[in-house]
C-alpha cells in the first residue's frame, strides 16, 4: 500500500497557499481593522509582463498583511511578560498556531519552484514570513512558560562559591575569545 500525498498543483499553488496562511493568520490574531493591505507601488522602471505585475502585487498585499500580524504581535510581548496576563492568553495558544501555519507557509515558498525565477520577491516574502514566525515563537513561547512553574528544590550550595566559580568561568571564556 502507498501513501497518497496530495500536492497542489499550478504555478501559483504556493503563493496561493502562503497567502491563504497569512490572511489566516492575520485574521486569528488582529480585529477587522487591521485587514487593510497598503500596496506598495509597483516598480516601473522594468518592462514587466502580467505575471510580474500580478506576482509583485500579491507580494506587496502579503508583506503588508505579515507587517500588520508581526507590528501587533509585538505590541502584546510586552504585555505577555507581566505578571498580569488575561487568561485569554492561556486557554487558546493562538501565536503556536500562528507559529505552526507560517512555517508551512515557510516550507511552501521553500520548496517552490518558480522561486527560483522570481527570486527578488520570494526573498521579501520569505523575510516577511520568517519575522512574523520568530514573533509569533517568541509570544507562544513566553506563554508556556508562564503556564509551566518550574519545580523548585532545597539546596545547601555555598552561595559565595558559586558566585566565585560564575566570574572564573567568565574571565576563561573572555580570555580564550581574545
Amino acid at each position: 500500500m502507498s501513501d497518497l500525498t496530495l500536492r497542489p498543483k499550478g504555478k501559483w499553488a504556493s503563493l496561493t497557499l502562503t497567502v491563504a496562511i497569512s490572511t489566516v493568520c492575520l485574521g486569528i490574531a488582529c480585529d477587522s481593522q487591521m485587514l487593510k493591505a497598503h500596496i506598495e507601488p509597483i516598480n516601473k522602471t522594468n518592462v514587466l509582463d502580467e505575471n510580474s505585475l500580478k506576482l509583485q502585487l500579491m507580494v506587496s498585499v502579503v508583506k503588508n498583511n505579515l507587517a500588520d500580524l508581526t507590528t501587533a504581535m509585538e505590541r502584546l510581548t510586552p504585555l505577555l511578560s507581566r505578571d498580569n496576563v488575561p487568561s485569554f492568553f492561556f486557554e487558546n495558544d493562538l501565536f503556536d498556531l500562528i507559529a505552526q501555519n507560517l512555517r508551512v507557509a515557510e516550507r511552501a515558498l521553500r520548496d517552490d519552484k518558480e522561486s527560483a525565477v522570481y527570486a527578488a520577491e520570494y526573498k521579501i516574502l520569505a523575510r516577511a514570513i520568517a519575522k512574523a514566525r520568530s514573533v509569533a515563537s517568541l509570544n507562544s513561547s513566553i506563554i508556556s512558560q508562564s503556564k509551566n512553574i518550574p519545580d523548585t528544590y532545597e539546596s545547601d550550595i555555598n552561595l559565595q562559591g558559586l558566585k566565585t566559580l560564575v566570574a572564573y568561568s567568565t574571565d576563561r571564556l573572555i580570555s580564550s575569545i581574545s
